[in-house]
């Protein structure tokens, strides 16, 4: 089968659309990515054994004014239509996230072809936690009651709908959607792709601590409670210290909170690590004691899970994370770490506090670990994808 895939910002990289292409064309189809690109690179391009890029140009400034539109205006997405249509013998339409689906359906319905939605998260909600969104005309363009109906409608539309989490498949069936019509593909680690062998062994030392988040910096992303909880914590072991790799538009308020409580000292801000791939995100993450996902509780939060949790777990790392309903659940199931109330400052403390213990956090770690090798990896994500695809051909 030659499916068009569709993704709304340049690749690579994106390891869950790469995940998705290598695993469907490894089983014997063709892959067409249709991305934009905000630089110089070649318009086509062979990337692996059955696997093409087709690249639309635009500047980032542009891409910037003319998407929030997509609901508003025909022009945008008329642009991705008349590029995807220059591609001849197209038999499915797969697109990754919201924004591009009216696009998927239009092109389905005239080629007679199925349409795979794949909601990467929930976007109504991530639109109500962008800065933006508070404007005037941030609301007029990302309306929300508007992305709900446009969700709502993609989903009826499509053939097959793809989500990353069972809390968001959950969701959608309590809005009336059949189930059978979901699917839950996560953002698991693929083992196939690590070369790491030798992992770091857990410190023995507990008065020299280092706990790290690993991401970006949106208010949603909790790190405002992980400072917020830094003084309890230093009170208790002062050789602890806080890395946030990862940068974002809330960096100058983060920065801010940790002179205003003087805890400078103890927060590092390390900026993006120069990553292109897995394994180079592992090794970033294999100097860490604690790791940390203390997102706070939101719509958006309590239906997604982020790839770095599967890495954190794989690397034996002992995880904090807030009770967001997919993160409490993996680790709950899981033995993998710690997790305490999302939005609580001293709960955060107390949590840190009670992987101080070497022991505890090897308990954590192996655990994790044994995880991901049995359960969360992309080799057992990969199967429920190929069975989407095997059932459209019977």
């Amino acid at each position: 089968m030659k499916i068009g895939m569709l993704l709304e910002s340049p690749f690579p990289p994106d390891l869950r659309v790469e995940n998705e292409m290598r695993t469907l064309a490894e089983a014997g189809h063709e892959i067409v990515l249709f991305c934009l690109s905000h630089a110089m690179d070649k318009r086509d391009e062979y990337f692996s054994d059955h696997i093409f890029l087709r690249r639309k140009y635009i500047s980032k400034s542009l891409f910037n004014k003319i998407r929030i539109t997509i609901l508003r205006w025909p022009f945008y997405p008329w642009q991705w239509i008349r590029f995807v249509n220059q591609e001849k013998g197209l038999e499915a339409i797969h697109v990754h996230d919201l924004p591009l689906a009216r696009v998927g359906a239009d092109i389905a319905k005239k080629l007679g072809i199925p349409f795979i939605l794949d909601l990467h998260e929930n976007y109504p909600a991530a639109i109500r936690i962008w800065g933006h969104y508070r404007s005037l005309p941030g609301r007029y363009f990302y309306a929300d009651k508007a992305w709900r109906r446009y969700e709502k409608r993609s989903v009826q539309q499509a053939n097959h709908v793809i989500v990353v989490v069972d809390e968001a498949k959950a969701r959608l069936v309590k809005q009336g959607f059949d189930a059978n019509k979901i699917s839950v593909v996560s953002n698991t680690l693929n083992l196939a792709e690590i070369k790491t062998t030798e992992l770091p062994a857990i410190s023995s030392k507990s008065d020299e601590l280092n706990l790290t988040y690993f991401g970006g910096l949106g208010v949603h992303r909790g790190l405002e409670i992980a400072i917020q909880g830094m003084p309890e914590i230093i009170k208790a072991n002062p050789s602890v210290k806080l890395h946030i790799d990862g940068d974002g538009k809330d960096r100058p308020n983060l920065e801010k909170l940790a002179r205003k409580l003087n805890v400078e000292a103890h927060v590092i801000f390390e900026g993006w690590q120069k990553v292109k791939d897995v394994n180079d995100a592992l090794q970033v993450m294999r100097h860490s004691d604690i790791c940390l996902v203390p997102y706070l509780a939101t719509e958006h939060t309590e239906t997604t899970v982020p790839h770095k949790l599967f890495q954190y777990m794989y690397l034996k790392k002992p995880v904090l994370v807030s009770s967001c309903a997919p993160l409490q659940r993996i680790m709950r199931e899981t033995g993998a770490g710690e997790v305490f109330q999302a939005d609580d400052s001293h709960a955060f403390a107390r949590g840190v506090i009670s992987l101080f213990d070497p022991k505890v956090r090897e308990r954590a770690g192996e655990s994790g670990h044994r995880a991901v090798v049995e359960k969360y990896n992309w080799q057992r994500e990969a199967k429920n994808l190929l069975s989407i695809y095997e059932k459209m051909n019977e």
